[in-house]
């Protein structure tokens, strides 16, 4: 009998002390990683989501750079909506792909120096991009409405007639 008490007490275990002990640390751990995940993942949203709307104002600016300084207020139709996919790529109208809305208009641009009105050679083309290409109207909200704004300038002009 004597050899059987000596085995039993010399199994090597945890209390249940210790195992509850343990699950808490590990419970901790666990929902602080689960925390910083999810952050992490948010951070990674933001990002892909300012890569679009940066996408998006520069192909807009691109396509109105090349104008000519005239066609400038003939291209940009005030108000009119176009439609981009969840990476920024234009769309031909408003699809189940269409995230970001985007739309643009053309300002007069600061006075100068030395002007007494807003000068005819300098506009702005502002650039609007909404995040919810999908609701009926996507610029209502004002904090998913991101602005860019582009001054165009017309450099000198050449008169037809002249030597130059």
């Amino acid at each position: 009998m004597r050899r059987n008490r000596r085995a039993v007490s010399s199994i090597s275990g945890l209390t249940l002390i210790e195992v509850a002990t343990a699950l808490a640390i590990a419970g901790v751990v666990l929902m602080i990683l689960t925390a910083a995940l999810g952050r992490t993942v948010q951070f990674a949203a933001d990002g892909f989501d300012r890569f679009a709307v940066a996408r998006i104002s520069e192909t807009l600016s691109d396509e109105f750079r090349m104008l000519d300084w005239y066609e400038l207020e003939e291209e940009i139709d005030n108000g009119a909506i176009i439609f981009f996919d969840e990476r920024g790529r234009k769309l031909d109208s408003k699809t189940t792909d269409a995230i970001y809305a985007a739309r643009m208009s053309l300002i007069p641009g600061p006075v100068l120096p030395g002007d007494s009105v807003d000068g005819p050679y300098l506009s702005r083309l502002q650039i609007e991009v909404s995040s919810r290409g999908q609701s009926d109207e996507p610029f209502e909200n004002e904090n998913s409405v991101k602005r860019f704004s582009t001054l165009y300038t017309l450099m000198g002009t050449i008169e037809e007639g002249s030597d130059r």
